[in-house]
């Protein structure tokens, strides 16, 4: 079915989505956000995404909350959000629920300080329908705290009253959600453009016979729960034995730095062996080759992570 045909079948809604992150940064959350994005304009209907940019990109549509920038470390990672300015309340009342601009809000993370979160507890009189969406997953020192700092704000109260449908990614995502919130809630994975990632659409980036490894996703001393440096030891004991030297390439697709012990165990391999991409995030377009040129894809990730994003590409 065509844009023409899905605008004559559906009216046209205008919807707002918020995520708590920097958009800049490379996050399942946001990959989230701007796949849904996507897929609704595709649908006719007018998009708009609300966060805050670090380098101020210029994006479709964009609401920028801008903030008080601070980076946490959680779970083994470390996320870039914004902190509440007196910005926040204006931007909730001038562009967000002034004059019925929006038919519905879909609310990302409504973890501790960040917008979707401030933006539910003044949701009372809007008449617009609200969702919300989880993805964090696994306890921490960080959980007991953000508990008792809802209880103190009143947020729980502001999510059962406002919010009419709750999602989250996956089931273990659902389970930390319960922890603060009890209540009912639908598992929605994170969507992925089969038109982008298909295995169907494979191509080769080298003109060569040797199998590409791949890993995908942030790396580095403060990302530690995406295990790389596990993928690092085990690369080399395969291209220890002779029959793989000339056989078998690593490519490191994801934003970051690596970690000591990672260059140090790189360094002792062909330089042919191997490539590093980054620091900076990678650009979809070059992501996507990346997935259709590899053999193999590997997630050596030790916990904390509520959806596989990177191996639901791979597939």
């Amino acid at each position: 079915m065509n844009p023409e045909e899905l605008r004559r079948l559906h009216p046209v809604l205008s919807i707002g989505i918020a995520t708590p992150y920097n958009v800049d940064q490379a996050s399942g959350v946001n990959d989230n956000v701007f796949t849904t994005a996507e897929e609704f304009r595709r649908r006719g209907h007018k998009v708009r995404v609300i966060g805050y940019s670090g380098n101020h990109t210029e994006i479709e549509d964009f609401i920028d909350t801008d903030g008080i920038r601070l980076k946490l470390p959680i779970s083994g990672s470390v996320i870039n959000v914004a902190l509440r300015t007196p910005r926040w309340d204006d931007i909730i009342k001038r562009e967000l629920m002034h004059d019925g601009r929006f038919d519905a809000f879909i609310l990302h993370e409504l973890g501790p300080f960040a917008f979707p979160q401030h933006f539910v507890t003044r949701m009372n009189h809007n008449r617009t329908a609200n969702i919300g969406v989880t993805h964090a997953s696994g306890l921490s020192w960080w959980n007991p705290v953000h508990n008792a700092y809802l209880d103190l704000v009143g947020t729980k109260k502001s999510i059962r009253r406002n919010l009419h449908r709750m999602f989250a990614v996956s089931h273990v995502a659902e389970a930390l959600t319960k922890y603060y919130v009890p209540g009912d809630y639908e598992i929605l994975p994170n969507p992925v453009d089969t038109t982008l990632y298909n295995p169907d659409k494979r191509r080769r980036l080298f003109d060569d016979d040797r199998m590409n490894v791949l890993f995908v996703g942030r790396h580095g001393r403060t990302e530690k729960r995406k295990g790389f440096r596990y993928l690092a030891r085990a690369f080399k004991i395969i291209l220890d034995e002779a029959r793989y030297s000339d056989r078998i390439r690593l490519i490191v697709g994801g934003p970051g730095e690596l970690d000591r012990e990672s260059r140090e165990v790189l360094s002792t391999l062909p330089s042919d062996s191997y490539i590093v991409l980054g620091p900076k995030p990678i650009p979809e377009k070059e992501l996507i080759e990346l997935y259709a040129s590899a053999d193999i894809l590997v997630s050596p990730a030790t916990g904390h992570e509520s959806f596989g994003l990177v191996v639901a590409k791979s597939m």
